[in-house]
C-alpha cells in the first residue's frame, strides 16, 4: 500500500468536515485509512491521525465496545470525528463531522459488534455449539469480516467452506437475502474436484463481481439486520 502524503489526507478529511462534495478525494482518503486499518490495525490509524501535519487530532474515547477508538480534530466548530473498530479480521472506520456532539453509533451496531468481540475473546472453536443469538452473530460477523477484508474468495479460502451452509441459512434468517444470494452464487462457482483456493484463483473475476454487489449496500447492513431480528437494541 503506497503512502499518501499528509497534505492529501488532510485535504480529504477537510472535505468531509466542511461537507463539500468531492467524492473522488473523499473516497481516496477513506480507502487509504481503511486499508491501513486492515493491514496494520487501529494503532497505526491512531498514530497517523495524532501525527498529521496540517490537522490536529486527539484521542477522546477508547471504550470496550465498538468502536475501539474515537478521535476528534481540533476545530472549535464542527470538528471531525474518526471512529475506529478492529477485532481479529473485522475492521470498520467511520469519518463524520461532529455537528456539535460526538455522533453515537446505533444501539443495534453496538450490540452486534459487542457480542462478536466478546466471542472472539472467548476463542470460540465450534460456533454451532453456541446458543442463539450468539451462534448467528458469530457466523455472520465471521463472514462479513473476511468479505470486507478480501472478498468472498478470501472467506471461502480461509474457512475452506466450513459452516458455509449454516452461514447462508443465518443470513436468510435475519432478512439479508442479497448477502445470502452472493454467497450462494460464489459457492456454486466451485467445481466438484477443486479446492476453495483453486476456485479463488480460477474464478477471481466472477467472485470480484459478486464482491462489488455485496459492497454496494454492505449488503443489507448485516449488524442492523441481525440485531432487529433478535430484538436487540442495546
Amino acid at each position: 500500500m503506497p503512502d499518501m502524503p499528509h497534505n492529501q489526507i488532510v485535504a480529504g478529511l477537510e472535505e468531509i468536515r466542511i461537507g463539500n462534495d468531492d467524492p473522488e478525494r473523499i473516497s481516496d482518503v477513506e480507502d487509504y485509512l481503511i486499508n491501513l486499518l486492515t493491514k496494520s490495525g487501529a494503532e497505526a490509524v491512531g498514530a497517523l491521525l495524532l501525527n498529521l501535519k496540517g490537522m490536529k487530532f486527539s484521542l477522546v474515547e477508547a471504550p470496550e465496545l465498538a468502536p475501539n477508538l474515537v478521535f476528534r480534530s481540533d476545530h472549535p466548530d464542527n470538528a471531525l470525528i474518526v471512529e475506529v473498530f478492529a477485532a481479529e479480521d473485522l475492521a470498520a472506520l467511520s469519518i463524520t463531522p461532529e455537528m456539535g456532539e460526538v455522533p453515537e453509533l446505533p444501539a443495534e451496531h453496538q450490540w452486534f459488534y459487542g457480542v462478536w468481540e466478546r466471542l472472539i475473546g472467548e476463542d470460540v472453536q465450534d460456533p454451532l455449539a453456541l446458543e442463539e443469538p450468539e451462534r448467528t452473530v458469530y457466523l455472520i460477523a465471521s463472514f462479513e469480516a473476511d468479505v470486507m477484508n478480501g472478498g468472498l474468495g478470501q472467506y471461502l479460502s480461509n474457512t475452506e467452506g466450513e459452516f458455509v451452509e449454516q452461514t447462508i441459512a443465518a443470513l436468510e434468517c435475519v432478512g439479508a437475502p442479497k448477502a445470502a444470494s452472493c454467497l450462494k452464487k460464489a459457492v456454486a462457482l466451485k467445481k466438484q474436484t477443486e479446492s476453495w483456493d483453486d476456485l479463488w484463483d480460477r474464478a477471481g473475476k466472477q467472485l470480484g463481481r459478486l464482491d462489488d454487489r455485496f459492497y454496494k449496500d454492505d449488503v443489507e447492513y448485516l449488524a442492523m439486520q441481525a440485531a432487529k431480528h433478535f430484538g436487540k437494541d442495546g
